[in-house]
């Protein structure tokens, strides 16, 4: 009865572990009051876990086909791509994982292993960015943390 007791606690504890990240595209990574957010994604760590889930809903009118990536540096002192998803963004959502072996070494940027980009994207010093079809800035935001 007890043992019980004690796993119906632990199931209710969310894990001290996992940590959430997001980020709003706008073009040109744009922020303020009036500016159209063109969609969002969610990123999940859990350090139990050696992959980083992604989520990113966007208009797909817009998107269909184009390339996203998570960068170093930030919007307005971008840097090179550290993650990029496989393929091509397809109809929103998208959802995956980045994994270590995705990682794409920044040396530049202090990014040379998996605990570096986590580190990066931790300290706001990354951005998911959508190229876009036409002439328009890309769309791209910065990736805070959220607060618990």
């Amino acid at each position: 009865m007890i043992v019980l007791g004690l796993l119906a606690l632990a199931l209710s504890i969310p894990a001290a572990n996992a940590q959430t990240f997001q980020v709003l595209l706008t073009e040109g990574g744009a922020s303020g009051r009036n500016i159209p957010i063109l969609g969002t994604g969610t990123f999940t760590l859990d350090k139990a876990s050696p992959a980083l889930p992604y989520w990113i809903q966007f208009r797909s009118d817009l998107f269909f086909g184009q390339r996203v990536a998570i960068h170093a540096g930030s919007v307005k002192k971008p840097g090179p791509a550290i993650f990029v998803l496989p393929g091509r963004a397809s109809w929103s959502p998208i959802e995956g994982s980045f994994t270590p072996s995705l990682l794409i070494p920044a040396p530049d940027y202090g990014i040379n292993t998996w605990e570096d980009a986590i580190a990066a994207m931790w300290t706001g010093k990354t951005f998911l960015k959508m190229d876009t079809p036409h002439d328009a800035d890309n769309v791209c935001g910065k990736i805070t943390l959220v607060r618990h």
